[in-house]
């Protein structure tokens, strides 16, 4: 079985977003509720989307109801919130997106190593492929609470880590092209491995990442001129 829902866009919302109703959704998964295992059990990736997801996409909803301006994709819906410093908007609307995302950087089974260009890249800045799982992983570890790990490339193709707090989001910076994200907020591998958020962040970039996204994304920021947004 699937976990059901909207199917995943390759646009900007990523699938949490309905243009016609404004609305947030519950994107569906592009793979098996058991196809993840054993980094991620089916039990966390149900309470995952169904739950934790869930509750974002009814609070961004809920706070987005009495709003008379519509949107037309998530992104725009965080800008709008940083721009009247609608701290709770936010935040649900960007937790609501940053897991669509986070939903598309998985595969099931493909390459779990980056390759071609962006395998340069990340050798340049990290050395070698463990070199960065490393650093990823000390970077998480660093982060006491909830966050983020992002991958993300500039428009001149260099390659780094950044973290995010909580709800932050990288996905509404323009300068940055976001190749891949890793969630580190405990709900993420909690069920699967109590508190080892290293084990959780070596098997993600490791056996679970979708490097061949990754590469497509990066190999389509080199293709872009420098001041695309």
């Amino acid at each position: 079985m699937t976990l059901e829902g909207h199917t995943l866009s390759p646009d900007e919302s990523f699938g949490v977003f309905n243009r016609s109703s404004s609305t947030f959704v519950l994107p569906s998964l592009p793979f098996e509720v058991t196809a993840l295992a054993p980094i991620t059990g089916a039990e966390t990736l149900g309470v995952h989307l169904g739950k934790h997801h869930q509750a974002y996409v009814d609070g961004a909803n809920r706070l987005m109801e009495p709003m008379v301006k519509k949107f037309e994709t998530a992104v725009d819906v965080i800008s709008f919130a940083r721009s009247v410093e609608a701290h709770g908007l936010l935040e649900q609307a960007g937790q609501a997106l940053n897991h669509a995302f986070f939903w598309t950087c998985h595969q099931a089974a493909g390459l779990t190593r980056p390759e071609g260009s962006l395998e340069i890249a990340i050798n340049d800045k990290f050395g070698d492929f463990t070199g960065f799982t490393d650093a990823a992983i000390a970077l998480g570890k660093s982060r006491v609470g909830s966050g983020w790990i992002w991958l993300v490339a500039d428009h001149e193709g260099a390659v780094r880590l950044e973290l995010t707090r909580d709800a932050e989001t990288l996905l509404d910076d323009p300068s940055l092209a976001v190749l891949l994200v890793c969630d580190v907020w405990e709900h993420a591998y909690y069920l699967d491995r109590a508190s080892d958020r290293a084990g959780w962040i070596d098997g993600f970039f490791g056996q679970l990442a979708d490097w061949s996204m990754a590469k497509s994304r990066y190999e389509h920021r080199l293709c872009r001129e420098p001041d695309a947004t």
